[in-house]
């Protein structure tokens, strides 16, 4: 995993430049990450104890790579464009370290989009035992595993339009329902889904929300999700290698047409799909 950022000194994101062979080092990608992005940290430094990262207010575990510590954090869609700060913290020898460091956020443009759906489909969204169906993905979505399964560029699920992109406000029926948390891609119902990546199945099952669902565990906090579907071919518990089935498109659940919606996650925060797959478009290697 060594070489696994390529060091860039920029004014968006700061470089610890090593004064001796021992001296504590991190390395940040991308450079200047948008709103709805992944940030690959990557530490190289002895340590006794896990080092963590607080990141927006909140604390991320870094993972054991060879001699470096890695991690994926998020940069949700609502992150304040401009300066934010990355504070890596760990103990060496019984002696607590730190590094702090100044992230920019650079702003996406979310467009609006307004839907018409039935009063029945709709109701979908309410209906009795719904807290315990979101639950049950909600918990998938935020498996936490040390090892890490996926490595390079990711590919798209399925063939299709892309009908819906992430992050655009949605209204339906006249009322603002928040951000669109993933990406539609229209195909006919049958269309094969692939899996982007590597991943371990960490859910799969038939909820009246969500419709035939799946969620792969990639590690290390990173997750996807996969909904709609007309039929799944995949078993909880499963390794998937990248391009393998894990079923087919369709219409299920809360869905106006054929389509797949699919999700990525960072420690439950959702994220950009199209970032994981233009990580070579954007000199990032993972």
């Amino acid at each position: 995993m060594r070489g696994w950022f390529p060091l860039i000194l920029t004014v968006q994101a700061l470089w610890m430049v090593p004064g001796s062979a021992n001296r504590p080092t991190v390395a940040i990608q991308p450079a200047l990450p948008r709103q709805g992005d992944a940030l690959f940290v990557r530490l190289s430094a002895p340590a006794t104890t896990k080092p963590e990262a607080l990141w927006q207010q909140k604390s991320y575990p870094l993972y054991r790579s060879g001699q470096d510590w890695l991690a994926v954090l998020p940069v949700p869609s609502d992150t304040p464009a401009g300066g934010h700060t990355l504070h890596l913290k760990w103990d060496a020898s019984a002696e607590p370290e730190e590094i702090r460091r100044k992230v920019e956020i650079a702003p996406v443009k979310f467009p609006v989009q307004r839907l018409r759906m039935s009063p029945r489909t709709e109701a979908l969204y309410r209906y009795p035992g719904v807290e315990k169906e979101d639950a049950a993905i909600s918990g998938a979505i935020r498996t936490l595993s040390d090892r890490r399964l996926w490595k390079g560029q990711w590919a798209l699920p399925t063939r299709g339009r892309l009908s819906t992109p992430f992050g655009v406000k949605r209204v339906r029926n006249g009322k603002a329902v928040g951000r669109h948390r993933g990406l539609d891609i229209a195909a006919p119902t049958g269309t094969p889904i692939l899996a982007p990546a590597t991943g371990r199945v960490a859910l799969a099952g038939s909820y009246r929300k969500h419709g035939k669902t799946v969620v792969l565990d990639h590690g290390q906090g990173l997750t996807s999700l996969y909904i709609h579907m007309s039929a799944i071919t995949v078993r909880q518990g499963q390794t998937i290698l990248k391009g393998a089935r894990l079923g087919r498109v369709g219409s299920t659940g809360v869905s106006t047409g054929p389509h797949l919606h699919w999700a990525v996650y960072a420690h439950g925060e959702p994220l950009e799909p199209r970032f994981f797959t233009g990580l070579t478009r954007r000199g990032i290697r993972p």
